[in-house]
C-alpha cells in the first residue's frame, strides 16, 4: 500500500481527553480491542473455517477436478494423481472420489490447521501488544469533528509527524467493501491442492488497515508501536499505553463550532503554560457551504 507520510497529524477530541492530553504531555496508544469496533479485527476475532469445512471445500475441489472437461493444470504430487485417475475413469461417480479424497485429504489437512492455529495464537499475541493511535490529516474534516471531536464541541490537535516525533509512519486506512480476514478459504485450499505458498507469517498490522467504505469520509490514518510494558494481563480493557510526547510536537489546538467558551479558556490557559508556541484556531461553518473554516482565534 502506497503511503505519502503527511507533514502533520491532527487529533480529534472531546474538551475532556483534551485537556488529559494538555495537562499530561501524553497521548493514549490502544489496542484495537480497545477502540470497541466489532467490526474491527482483534485478539477475539475467530477464523472464519473450521477443520471440517476445509475439508469439504478441498474435497469437492479436488472432486470436481476429476470428473471436469480439461484436465487440472500443476505439478502436484495431488494434481498428478487426479490426472492418472481421470486417464483410468476410475470413479464413475462423485461420491465414488470423495471417499478416496477424505482419506488423502484429511492428513494435509490436519497440517494446515496446525500451521493456521499457530498463526491465530501470534495473531492473538500481536494483539496484546500492539498500540495504536489514529489521526486525521484535515483539521476541516466535518465527519472526524461529528464522530471524534463530539459533534464540534470538541477540539482538534496539531501534531508534528515524522523524523525522530513520538508520532510517525503513520499509515492511511483503505475502505473496501472485503472485510481483512487472518487466514482465508481460498489461501489454504490453494496450498492443500497446489502446493501454493501460504502467507505463514503475515504482517498483521495490514489487517488494522482496511475499514468498511462506509467510513471513508473519516480520513483515518493510524500510527502503530509495540507496548514497552513488560507484563500484559490478560483483561484487554487495561491494554493501553499513555505516551509522552516533547511539548514541540503539538504546535495547534482548534476549537470546534460549538466549543463552550469556559472550555476555550481552560484549554487556552494549558496551552499556554505547557506547550508556548502552540497556535489557537477556531473553526467556523463557511458562507453558503457544509464546510468549516479554519482561522486564528
Amino acid at each position: 500500500m502506497a503511503n505519502q507520510t503527511p507533514e502533520k497529524l491532527f487529533k480529534f477530541c472531546s474538551t475532556n481527553t483534551a485537556e488529559k492530553i494538555l495537562r499530561s504531555s501524553t497521548l493514549r496508544w490502544s489496542s484495537p480491542v480497545v477502540f470497541g469496533d466489532p467490526m474491527e479485527l482483534n485478539h477475539a476475532s475467530p477464523v472464519s473455517f473450521d477443520r471440517d469445512s476445509l475439508l469439504q471445500a478441498a474435497i469437492k475441489l479436488a472432486s470436481s477436478m476429476i470428473f471436469a472437461n480439461d484436465s487440472p493444470r500443476g505439478d502436484t504430487p495431488l494434481i498428478n494423481a487426479i490426472r492418472r485417475w481421470r486417464e483410468e475413469e476410475r470413479f464413475g461417480a462423485p461420491d465414488e472420489a470423495e471417499i478416496v479424497l477424505q482419506e488423502l485429504l484429511s492428513k494435509m489437512v490436519d497440517q494446515r490447521m496446525l500451521t493456521i492455529q499457530k498463526q491465530h495464537q501470534q495473531w492473538i499475541e500481536y494483539n496484546r501488544n500492539v498500540r495504536v493511535c489514529s489521526f486525521s490529516t484535515r483539521p476541516d474534516n466535518t465527519v472526524a469533528w461529528e464522530r471524534f471531536g463530539n459533534n464540534h464541541k470538541g477540539v482538534c490537535l496539531r501534531f508534528h509527524c515524522g523524523g525522530d516525533a513520538s508520532v510517525k509512519h503513520p499509515w492511511q486506512i483503505k475502505y473496501v467493501n472485503a472485510r481483512p480476514e487472518i487466514s482465508n478459504l481460498k489461501e489454504q485450499i490453494d496450498a492443500i491442492l497446489y502446493n501454493l505458498p501460504a502467507n505463514n507469517s503475515p504482517d498483521f498490522s495490514q489487517l488494522q488497515l482496511v475499514k468498511s467504505p462506509t467510513k471513508k469520509l473519516e480520513q483515518e490514518w493510524r500510527c502503530f508501536r509495540q507496548t514497552e510494558k513488560n507484563t500484559i494481563n490478560d483483561d484487554s480493557a487495561t491494554w493501553v499505553d499513555d505516551i509522552t510526547f516533547p511539548s514541540s510536537e503539538l504546535s495547534a489546538i482548534c476549537f470546534g463550532i460549538d466549543t463552550s467558551p469556559a472550555d476555550k479558556e481552560t484549554l487556552r490557559r494549558l496551552a499556554k503554560d505547557n506547550f508556548g508556541a502552540a497556535r489557537c484556531y477556531q473553526a467556523n461553518l463557511a458562507n453558503g457551504k457544509y464546510d468549516l473554516e479554519i482561522q486564528k482565534a
